[in-house]
């Protein structure tokens, strides 16, 4: 099937979905949050955020955080030029004043602590990935891998594309429930990034929940379905939650269904700015058979 069929095909098909589609979308990825590997304790306020920084900064995919102590007690030990974070909490004393009043003095503690990547454990520790690596589509990875874009993979609950810095973040894979819904996320933020000014140089700088903020959503899910196409990936559990995040925007443009035509049209110029140096592996394949 041509590209240009692809395109008409699957905007004929979100037009006659969005008619039916009753269901809500979900987030294709598992909650991660840093917590203590040993006591499964889930760090919260400060401590959380230094620990969600330092992951996302580092790409540590593992939620999980050991003290020195917690290591040596599994035989484990940090990866040379691996450094512990400080993390923080509080305790209290008692004191009594000028007249035996007891009084509870809080006061600051801290002790460091290593993620599971930086230590000998990182490769042991079985990540309960739900993805199946014999199934994965050697274009997709390669998008993945190529696209002129830095993709941060990090243990984290977020998937979103940053302008100003031209950086794709990620949940780690392992938080995906399933290989096409991880596609489908990377895919969407990377149909972002090409609006970036080096790129297609759509408006991208658009406050949530505006008007355009709404048609670029719309862009980039609608460009994340003709990838899919483009490259055979069918699965009726992901197009279904895809349409569902294009009837959730698609509100906002009160229901403006002739919106889909120039959304699509766009969405058509990622889907060839993606392809155009990414030739299909299995058309590849068929050569190579041909020619043999």
């Amino acid at each position: 099937m041509q590209t240009n069929e692809i395109k008409a095909k699957i905007t004929a098909e979100i037009i006659e979905s969005l008619k039916t589609n009753q269901s809500l979308w979900s987030k294709t990825w598992k909650i991660s949050t840093p917590q203590n590997y040993e006591s499964k304790h889930v760090y919260s306020g400060i401590n959380s955020l230094i620990l969600s920084l330092k992951s996302m900064n580092n790409c540590y995919e593992s939620p999980y955080w050991l003290t020195y102590k917690q290591l040596e007690k599994q035989k484990a030990y940090p990866l040379k030029t691996q450094k512990a974070t400080m993390v923080i909490y509080y305790n209290f004393v008692e004191v009594k004043n000028s007249e035996e009043e007891k009084k509870r003095i809080p006061f600051m503690k801290y002790y460091y602590v290593f993620n599971l990547d930086q230590t000998s454990l990182k490769n042991e520790i079985n990540t309960n990935t739900n993805i199946d690596p014999a199934s994965k589509n050697s274009d997709i990875e390669n998008i993945i891998k190529t696209f002129d874009c830095r993709i941060i993979h990090a243990a984290q609950n977020k998937a979103c594309y940053l302008p100003n810095e031209d950086k794709i973040l990620l949940p780690a894979r392992n938080q995906f429930e399933s290989l096409h819904g991880y596609y489908s996320t990377a895919i969407h933020e990377t149909a972002h990034a090409t609006g970036h000014e080096s790129r297609l140089k759509r408006n991208l700088m658009n406050k949530f929940g505006s008007v355009d903020y709404a048609k670029e959503e719309l862009i980039a899910e609608i460009a994340t379905m003709f990838i899919l196409g483009y490259y055979s990936i069918d699965n009726k559990e992901i197009s279904n939650n895809n349409i569902a995040y294009i009837n959730s925007w698609l509100k906002l443009l009160q229901n403006d269904s002739n919106f889909i035509f120039t959304a699509s049209k766009q969405a058509g110029e990622i889907l060839e700015y993606i392809t155009k140096d990414n030739n299909k592996t299995t058309e590849n394949k068929e050569s190579e058979l041909i020619a043999a």
